[in-house]
């Protein structure tokens, strides 16, 4: 091209009206995925597959070496790294089914994606020559889908371009552990992954529609977690929900005139957190026992 004055004028009018907004699309569609992330990925993915390896490793006394532990667990967390993949899945629960693909680019369901990983892993797992690593390395990125059906807007599944409080709830108290109970969970049938991510996904429907448990075990009629995630369908997003009455307010005083509304405190919300974020350990102990079961042994 001569760049003389007038080939640079139609330089700067296809800069400006072609290039330039789709630059701008890329970066609002980075923004927006990057938002709607599930538990956060090094704050509570990272912390979650740490603590389920560690009680896996306690109650079936089978040591995953550390070079195998660190690979399941960077993969966790590596699931939500921003690719042209992940922007085109987004991860939520298709409930209802009736999910599927939106704004001719972003499939907002993740079981096409789980699907694909699962079917990674029984190639694998059916490899005589398939290597440690990379058998953890698949499960990681399974084990991070299934921790993502204990948070509930993303099991109703509730879209969120904000960050939504309870993904990124931050509790005081530390999960109780009665490690007997949870070595006896480890004791019943062998779950395949995709048993385990259906379970969990209805397990936190199931906690949302229940009653919330206020101080000293105290719980009030019709005042179940509906309230935070059970609003009407969501207009825009065929097969999404949106907030409940209260809002998207996890974590603080919801806005009601009630008294009811002054019972919401640190413990009754940590008390919810924790159990789901426990759900979360123990779905990936079952993860864990899936593969070592189907015998790969390679501690």
């Amino acid at each position: 091209m001569i760049f003389n004055k007038a080939n640079m004028k139609r330089l700067n009018i296809f800069l400006n009206y072609a290039v330039m907004p789709c630059l701008w699309c890329i970066f609002i569609i980075f923004l927006v995925v990057s938002d709607c992330l599930a538990f956060k990925p090094e704050e509570q993915h990272y912390p979650i597959s740490k603590k389920a390896i560690s009680l896996y490793q306690d109650c079936t006394g089978h040591v995953i070496p550390g070079e195998l532990a660190k690979v399941f667990i960077d993969e966790v967390v590596a699931e939500d790294n921003i690719s042209l993949e992940r922007l085109g899945n987004w991860h939520f629960y298709n409930n209802g089914k009736r999910i599927g693909r939106y704004y001719f680019l972003f499939y907002g369901a993740n079981d096409k994606t789980f699907q694909k990983l699962l079917t990674r892993l029984e190639s694998l797992l059916a490899s005589r020559g398939a290597r440690p690593e990379e058998i953890y390395k698949v499960a990681g990125h399974i084990a991070h889908h299934i921790q993502d059906m204990n948070c509930p807007a993303h099991v109703m599944p509730i879209y969120h371009v904000s960050e939504d409080k309870f993904d990124n709830y931050k509790p005081i108290s530390i999960p109780g552990e009665n490690t007997s109970g949870l070595c006896a969970i480890l004791k019943e049938p062998v779950m395949p992954p995709r048993d385990i991510f259906e379970q969990a996904a209805q397990n936190t429907l199931k906690a949302v529609a229940g009653s919330v448990v206020f101080d000293s075990g105290r719980s009030v009629e019709n005042e179940t977690w509906m309230k935070f995630w059970g609003g009407p369908d969501d207009k825009d997003l065929d097969g999404f929900k949106t907030y409940g009455a209260y809002g998207n307010v996890f974590g603080l005083i919801p806005p009601c005139a009630s008294q009811i509304c002054r019972l919401y405190n640190k413990n009754t919300y940590d008390r919810f957190f924790n159990e789901c974020y426990m759900r979360a350990v123990i779905d990936t102990m079952r993860l864990l026992l899936f593969i070592n079961q189907r015998g790969k042994e390679f501690h």
